[in-house]
């Protein structure tokens, strides 16, 4: 969180977005995962946002991801994942292949902690 506000009012807002975060994850059964230790079946990535997300970096075979739409109109979303450097292959719900590209992520965003 940037801008101009005091140091904590940005750690108040981070409380209590990390809890809404927690709260709302669990009223529909996911699983947030900071580490790669959390053995779950649904799970959410809340540091996507600095591209980490164990789930997807540490997968062995298959990776299943579903996209919420909060629209109600068809909507073509560009997904971005961080993965391990491989080969995959990406597939609709109906075993379509999709469209990939593997990108790498920026040296400056690898250097935080």
């Amino acid at each position: 969180v940037t801008g101009t506000e005091k140091q904590h009012v940005a750690d108040d807002y981070h409380t209590r977005m990390h809890h809404a975060l927690e709260s709302g994850a669990a009223v529909v059964n996911l699983t947030p995962v900071y580490n790669i230790e959390v053995d779950a079946g649904l799970t959410i990535c809340p540091m996507l946002n600095i591209s980490q997300c164990p789930t997807t970096e540490n997968f062995d075979t298959d990776l299943k991801v579903n996209i919420y739409n909060p629209l109600a109109r068809v909507r073509s979303y560009i997904v971005r994942l961080p993965v391990t450097y491989a080969s995959y292959q990406v597939t609709s719900e109906l075993g379509d292949i999709l469209n990939s590209q593997l990108v790498q992520i920026p040296a400056q965003v690898l250097t935080i902690p």
